[in-house]
């Protein structure tokens, strides 16, 4: 069988992450090919990551609200023809049109199954529905996800077959040593860590978290922040690192790929994003998985993926009185961390293993 993955971003991120796993996981559980089709302005580094797994195109369509060309879907249709391809994935409503065109005008039978990973009410025009009726498998990230899009019974009588398969991650067996951070920042061995990792951006709310926290900061932990720093928050983060009450206790480290030895090296993980939209919550499954207790914001499709207060504390995104006591709380003790982190870890065995995750992906791709 061969896949292509219609990739919906030119920039890497947690969906092409999602593609790339799920397509390395597929090769070796099922021996199945992957094709991919990137967006204009990807990176090379990008595309050469990619060509470590198939072989990778790159299309310059005009998507944008079902609008498209024509001539883009003639050419994503050849190389579905060329490359013998028996399903294609598209991961973005944007690109409904262009991909449901290509299936028409392709020579082959394909199998086109779309995933929406947010959560927000489908489109209802003619057009639209017309899309929804070529699209022979629609998944959802999380039941909350699936319930938006087809709040009106027009769109959901347009889809052939409807399908809730929660997120997973895959949890790569690091063999290199990484750091210490303590031994790399100089972190006294007493004071324990607090993580966040993701993008530094006002949607994840990080920024706005550390700010509330700054006035009355206790001293007791300091933070660890993995991950890409926006220009847009770069002078607030400078200015909490260098001129408020958490001077010395914030540690930026960058991008970095050993997310499962920081997160075994960190006490606790925070994920206040402000995003109410949040489908599939991939850097909540991380913690899971590596049975880590965390702190995470309660909207989007977050509570389906872990309870509150068993497997995880969900709280109100911007509730920062009520943040500041739980990571206290949690600091404090030790006991209750541990079985929050001992109860995620459950969950993910019990309903978000990867493996799971990989054959229902493969049962919908075959319609088994």
């Amino acid at each position: 069988m061969t896949i292509l993955q219609y990739i919906a971003s030119p920039f890497w991120g947690g969906g092409e992450q999602y593609i790339f796993d799920l397509s390395i996981a597929l090769q070796a559980q099922f021996d199945t090919r992957t094709v991919f089709v990137c967006q204009p302005g990807t990176p090379a580094s990008m595309m050469e990551r990619l060509q470590q797994v198939g072989a990778v195109y790159s299309l310059h369509p005009a998507t944008k609200n079902g609008k498209f060309s024509y001539r883009e879907a003639f050419l994503l249709a050849t190389i579905m023809h060329r490359e013998e391809v028996d399903v294609l994935h598209v991961h973005d409503m944007k690109d409904y049109f262009l991909c449901a065109y290509a299936k028409l005008f392709c020579r082959r039978k394909i199998r086109l199954v779309a995933t929406r990973h947010i959560i927000s009410e489908a489109k209802d025009k003619a057009s639209w529905r017309w899309v929804y009726r070529r699209i022979d498998a629609m998944l959802f990230v999380s039941q909350k996800a699936a319930d938006a899009f087809l709040r009106k019974e027009a769109v959901r009588r347009a889809f052939r077959s409807v399908y809730v398969v929660p997120n997973s991650i895959r949890i790569p067996n690091e063999t290199a040593e990484t750091p210490s951070l303590r031994t790399q920042f100089d972190i006294a061995p007493s004071l324990p860590l607090v993580l966040y990792h993701g993008r530094i951006c006002r949607e994840k709310g990080i920024i706005q978290l550390l700010e509330a926290l700054a006035p009355s900061f206790s001293r007791k932990y300091a933070v660890v922040l993995a991950g890409v720093v926006d220009e847009e928050v770069q002078p607030a983060l400078d200015e909490l690192m260098n001129h408020s009450p958490m001077a010395g206790f914030i540690y930026p480290i960058g991008f970095r790929r050993d997310i499962t030895s920081l997160i075994g090296q960190c006490q606790l993980g925070v994920l206040p994003s402000i995003v109410p939209e949040a489908g599939g919550p991939l850097t909540l499954l991380e913690h899971l998985a590596l049975g880590s207790a965390v702190i995470a914001s309660d909207n989007g499709s977050q509570p389906e993926y872990a309870e509150n207060g068993k497997e995880a504390v969900l709280l109100p995104p911007e509730d920062y009185p009520a943040w500041e006591k739980a990571i206290e709380e949690l600091i404090g003790d030790e006991e209750k961390a541990k079985r929050i982190a001992a109860n995620a870890r459950k969950r993910y065995l019990r309903d978000f293993t990867y493996s799971q995750f990989i054959k229902r992906i493969y049962g919908i791709y075959t319609n088994a």
